[in-house]
């Protein structure tokens, strides 16, 4: 994506231009926040490698920036800002910088042990910086609901989606409904599961009345429907 800013100078007297410090700065902080485009984040930006100024041969001018694909928009970086003097290339710069980012996020008020059902009582909130922490800490309530850890998380850890997972629908032990289809028609009976799921998981289930375990694919909270040994391959 290009990003353009245009710097048209009116009423020159000379064919001499310049761009200042100012502008280049101005040019990429505004690209760097159509980039993060997080309401929630906040960036700081360390410049490290700017001229002061550079004259060009021309009454008006644009600044662009062209980066390479996938840049992490974090951390040490460098940018390409081209000077675009009367519809031509007059020269490219690689500005070297520092991008700090700053979010809330969620650190654990106390131990958890495995499989713990969280919600925001179980953490403080606080606002630090993130640029060398890792993509996947939590920074909204929504990224909590339903979730429960998957391991023993430790007072005090800035909490990560991966220390998460969603919260089975049916836990072991759990009443439910087998349904047996066979085209059209739809024959039920009940049991009990024998492992926990999630909707799509397939779980062993004891049919009532028998020793019999069956694999059934989880449908909702109280059915799951009974699979077939091609269908688990």
């Amino acid at each position: 994506m290009n990003f353009i800013i245009a710097c048209i100078v009116l009423f020159h007297t000379s064919s001499e231009v310049v761009v200042t410090k100012s502008d280049i700065e101005e040019v990429i902080t505004e690209y760097v926040s159509a980039q993060v485009n997080d309401p929630e984040e906040r960036f700081e930006i360390e410049f490290r490698s700017i001229p002061s100024s550079i004259a060009i041969d021309a009454r008006e001018f644009d600044l662009e920036i062209n980066p390479d694909r996938g840049i992490a928009f974090r951390g040490n970086i460098s940018l390409p800002v081209d000077i675009i003097a009367d519809g031509k290339l007059e020269r490219r710069i690689v500005v070297s910088m520092r991008i700090r980012r700053y979010a809330d996020v969620y650190m654990t008020a106390n131990a958890l042990t495995r499989h713990t059902t969280v919600d925001e009582s179980d953490f403080v909130r606080i606002r630090v910086e993130t640029t060398a922490l890792p993509g996947d800490i939590i920074t909204s309530t929504g990224e909590l609901h339903n979730m429960r850890t998957n391991r023993i998380v430790q007072e005090g850890v800035i909490i990560r989606s991966s220390m998460l997972e969603e919260v089975p629908v049916i836990p072991v032990g759990s009443r439910v409904i087998v349904e047996v289809r066979s085209g059209p028609v739809v024959v039920t009976t009940s049991g009990v599961s024998r492992e926990e799921g999630r909707i799509g998981d397939i779980i062993s289930v004891q049919r009532d009345g028998t020793h019999d375990r069956l694999r059934a694919r989880v449908i909702d909270s109280t059915r799951v429907e009974l699979v077939s040994e091609r269908e688990m391959r």
